[in-house]
């Protein structure tokens, strides 16, 4: 989906990760079984161990940009927790699997996913998707000096610039939408946000230190919008499939010294 210099990419781990949130979000018709107490009772009954009923609510908590399936049947949404840090939110006509700093990396996550997928496809007897969208908000606080040396120019953009009095403050993000109509791509759609808050990223989306402090943001929100069979499988596959995309974009964003200052280094086999 995108340009980097010395493709092919090659898989990464970060010892010191800015991910403060994590989601991904599957889209499908309209299933009214999911917004029944009957559903809810035989989730709680299959899901993986450690999944909570926290609350049934009538709007959906933490949302992919992609929004919801128009004309959705109305119902409740039911959101589970997790010790690990994970939050499923359950509805009618879609679920988002959701982890906060404490995410680790792609196969811990995918083997979350999959197990989840199963249950919800089985208890809403789900025959197809509409979308699915991979989300990754990576956050930290950070000076307007730092953020000028971890990541290129080109992502610094104003923020980092001289235009701007060294001693003002400063919030700054660059919002970029992407189309793509390549069969090949695991990418249909997106939108990434990159810059820098004064303010921090909210404690709506992070209780981590990067809620209220200065702190660079990239928010990079990547999805497929071709329907298809709902195969728990195949829809892992895709989420690993985007993740790559996404790990790859912030790889290329960042200077030598953000590279040293996150600890990236190439996965072992």
């Amino acid at each position: 989906m995108f340009n980097y210099p010395g493709d092919p990419r090659t898989s990464y781990m970060m010892d010191n990760p800015p991910v403060v949130r994590v989601v991904v979000q599957i889209a499908y018709p309209p299933a009214a079984r999911l917004g029944t107490s009957e559903a809810v009772a035989e989730l709680q009954e299959r899901l993986p161990a450690g999944f909570e009923l926290r609350q049934q609510q009538a709007s959906v908590g933490f949302h992919i940009s992609f929004g919801t399936m128009p004309g959705a049947v109305p119902g409740m949404n039911a959101i589970f927790a997790h010790p690990e840090g994970y939050e499923l939110t359950i509805g009618p006509d879609s679920l988002a699997v959701a982890i906060d700093q404490k995410y680790r990396d792609r196969a811990a996550f995918s083997a979350v996913l999959e197990p989840v997928l199963t249950t919800v496809s089985t208890a809403g007897r789900l025959k197809e998707y509409a979308r699915i969208g991979v989300r990754y908000i990576n956050a930290a606080p950070a000076t307007i000096e730092q953020f000028r040396a971890w990541f290129k120019p080109e992502y610094v953009g104003w923020a980092g610039g001289e235009v701007v009095a060294t001693d003002a403050n400063r919030t700054w993000v660059l919002i970029t939408q992407i189309l793509r109509t390549d069969e090949s791509s695991p990418v249909t759609n997106g939108v990434i946000r990159y810059g820098y808050l004064q303010n921090g990223v909210g404690a709506d989306i992070t209780n981590s230190e990067a809620a209220n402090a200065p702190s660079f943001i990239a928010d990079v929100d990547l999805g497929d919008t071709r329907p298809g069979p709902f195969d728990p499988a195949a829809l892992t596959g895709k989420f690993r499939a985007i993740n790559h995309e996404i790990a790859a974009f912030f790889e290329n964003s960042m200077t030598s010294e953000g590279i040293a200052h996150f600890a990236i280094r190439p996965k072992e086999a």
